[in-house]
C-alpha cells in the first residue's frame, strides 16, 4: 500500500512517512535509545523537504505538516530537557511516549486508508496519555519531599503534555483534511 501511495499521492505518502518517523522517535526516547538526536535531525530535514510539496496541494496539508512539525518540536524539547538534567524517562513518561507512539502509528494507517476507523483508537491512546500525565503532574506537585527531582520531572511532564496536545491537534486536523 505504501508504494502505491507514493506514486498516487506523494503528499499523503510524505505525511505518512513523517508521522511514522515521529512515532519511531517516541519509541526511541521511551527506550532511552542512542541515536535519538540523529532521528530528530532527519525528521527536521524531511519536514523541510516536504514543505514545498505540501504548499502545492493547498492549505489543509500544509497545516498538517505544520502541526506535525509542532509536535516534533515539543517532543525534541522534552528530549533535550531529559538530556540536560541527565535523566532517563520514568515509568509515567515511558507510558505517555508509548501511547503517543501508538496514536501516531494509527494516524499513519489512517493516512494510508482514510476509510479505516483508526481515529477512535488513536483518540483513546491520546486520552490515556493525557490522563497519565495529569496524574503524574499532580503527584509531582504535591510531593514536597523531593523538590528538585520533582521540579525536573514537572518540566518533562509539561513538555510531554504539549506534545500530546500537538498530536491531538494533528488528529483533529487529519480528520477534517481526509
Amino acid at each position: 500500500m505504501s508504494l502505491l501511495l507514493r506514486f498516487q499521492d506523494q503528499p499523503r505518502y510524505e505525511l505518512r512517512r513523517l508521522t511514522l518517523t515521529l512515532a519511531e522517535i517516541c519509541r526511541s526516547i521511551a527506550a532511552s535509545g542512542a541515536g535519538t538526536q540523529k532521528r530528530f535531525t532527519r525528521f527536521s530535514n524531511a519536514v523541510t523537504r516536504a514543505r514545498p510539496l505540501m504548499r502545492e496541494t493547498g492549505p489543509g496539508r500544509t497545516g498538517l505538516l505544520a502541526q506535525l512539525e509542532t509536535a516534533g518540536a515539543c517532543l525534541e524539547r522534552t528530549f533535550l530537557d531529559l538530556r540536560l538534567h541527565e535523566l532517563k524517562p520514568d515509568d509515567e513518561s515511558i507510558e505517555v511516549l508509548l501511547f503517543t507512539e501508538r496514536a501516531l502509528q494509527l494516524h499513519a494507517d489512517f493516512i494510508s486508508r482514510p476509510a479505516s476507523n483508526t481515529s477512535a483508537e488513536a483518540a483513546k491512546n491520546l486520552s490515556s496519555a493525557s490522563k497519565g500525565l495529569a496524574l503524574a503532574l499532580r503527584a509531582v506537585k504535591t510531593d514536597d519531599a523531593n523538590f528538585i527531582p520533582n521540579l525536573k520531572f514537572s518540566r518533562i511532564y509539561s513538555g510531554l503534555e504539549k506534545t500530546v496536545c500537538a498530536v491531538n491537534d494533528y488528529t483533529e486536523l487529519l480528520a477534517r483534511t481526509f
